[in-house]
């Protein structure tokens, strides 16, 4: 067999090697994952397992236990809350289905959280200690004990109340003890040092602080006639996505949310005013309302006829500081 010959039967081996080994590993014995932790899950199990969270807490108020959930599938969960209600939305998921998120999210937002910490706690497993007070008396031909005081005896699982019963015998009040007699022995238990037990306490949202207006504008723009712009922030200046608007008049009203249209802001959120009616635009997270909103009038210029059209309002909220 030639040198040349010698490389082929080489590279043919390596060949073969490599696709039998993706064979077994792929099809033949793939690997299966047992007990992993959540935040290796997929994307879409991810967010099936945030809504189920939302839901318990729908359901509980426990916004402790939600958030401890929470933060087993991502490091900043008020965020990734966002941005699922985003996504939901935006792929048209009925608004009622969306719900439980943006209302997990106002309540962690409405109450800020340490991320719960993964280390287990490990309960001590040093013995109990008990210390007894041991007074020897005798009589006076006899020399005197010297007062044992803070002798240590250490309990075991297995020292029961007959056991210590058997070597400390309390001695009659009037009796006086003999010379031979061994002395009484009175057990003094020291307090048992227990870990304080975490409550599981229920946390009930309080409201929101209201938004507050920063600017409001009229503006003409004949490709949007009629358009309310709707912009929120946090308190920390970040777009406020997935946040609950409702718009009323005389004879209707709608709900909205921010983010629909991330091209244009997180934060941001619109609506198409019909001419010659009032609104009243109300953020229910803070309960915040803005009333009397009417498309001003706006003209076309003269050389593309002058003629009059709806104009648009452009709003402007940021939630004070907690």
């Amino acid at each position: 067999m030639t040198g040349k010959n010698s490389y082929w039967f080489l590279l043919s081996g390596l060949i073969l090697g490599v696709a039998l080994g993706f064979l077994t590993s792929w099809v033949l014995a793939p690997a299966d994952y047992v007990d992993t932790v959540p935040s290796t899950l997929r994307i879409d199990y991810k967010d099936q397992y945030r809504l189920m969270i939302a839901s318990a807490y729908a359901s509980n108020g426990d916004l402790l236990r939600a958030y401890a959930r929470l933060g087993l599938l991502d490091q900043d969960p008020v965020t990734a809350l966002k941005e699922q209600s985003q996504r939901m939305l935006a792929a048209s998921i009925p608004v009622n289905d969306v719900q439980p998120l943006a209302n997990l999210t106002s309540a962690l937002e409405a109450h800020p959280l340490p991320l719960p910490s993964a280390t287990p706690v490990e309960l001590p497993t040093q013995a109990a200690t008990f210390t007894t007070t041991v007074t020897a008396t005798t009589s006076p031909t006899k020399t005197r004990l010297a007062d044992i005081t803070a002798t240590k005896l250490v309990a075991s699982p297995t020292l029961t109340k007959a056991a210590l019963t058997s070597v400390t015998t309390p001695a009659s009040p009037t009796a006086s003890p003999s010379p031979t007699e061994e002395p009484s022995v009175t057990p003094t238990p020291k307090p048992i040092a227990t870990l304080p037990v975490r409550p599981t306490a229920t946390i009930t949202p309080t409201p929101s602080k209201p938004y507050k207006i920063l600017k409001q504008s009229n503006f003409c723009e004949p490709t949007q006639p009629g358009l309310l712009q709707i912009v929120l922030v946090d308190s920390q200046g970040k777009p406020a996505a997935g946040i609950e608007l409702v718009i009323t008049w005389a004879n209707g009203e709608e709900h909205f949310f921010t983010g629909l249209k991330p091209e244009l802001g997180f934060g941001y959120a619109d609506f198409r005013m019909s001419e010659q009616i009032l609104y009243t635009l109300t953020i229910p997270n803070g309960s915040t309302s803005l009333t009397g909103l009417r498309s001003p009038k706006c003209n076309l210029p003269q050389n593309q006829g002058g003629k009059a059209y709806p104009g648009g309002i452009h709003l402007e909220f940021k939630q004070p500081e907690k």
